[in-house]
């Protein structure tokens, strides 16, 4: 029953538009929170600004179709009423009924303290 405990930080993303784009099945109230805004429902290019769309779509793709778990970590400047912030996240690949990955299940945290060796050099 630990899930209650992380639940807040989860979501669910459906993968949808022939893997084009994800839907939010179940988004956790921290992150509505962080967020500002409820994303049920809702699909990665209606909720983020067109850059934060991309990367967060390359990244739920590349957990899905190559069925691996896929990190990141970086600033969250996507959010018009917050400036920008931490972060951190984990995706993880979920099987559905036929075998293959149909939902993306992810947890974030913003209050995420980044290291050095969590960024490229440049």
């Amino acid at each position: 029953m630990d899930i209650y405990k992380v639940a807040p930080q989860l979501y669910i993303r459906d993968w949808v538009e022939d893997g084009n784009e994800f839907r939010v099945r179940f988004i956790g109230t921290k992150l509505t929170e962080w967020l500002g805004k409820e994303l049920t429902g809702k699909l990665v290019c209606e909720s983020f600004t067109a850059e934060a769309a991309t990367s967060l779509l390359e990244a739920f793709r590349i957990c899905a179709s190559e069925n691996c778990p896929v990190r990141t970590v970086g600033y969250a400047d996507f959010v018009e009423r917050r400036e920008h912030w931490n972060f951190e996240s984990l995706y993880l690949p979920l099987l559905g009924p036929d075998g293959t990955v149909d939902h993306v299940v992810g947890a974030a945290d913003y209050q995420y303290k980044l290291r050095d060796d969590d960024l490229p050099n440049t």
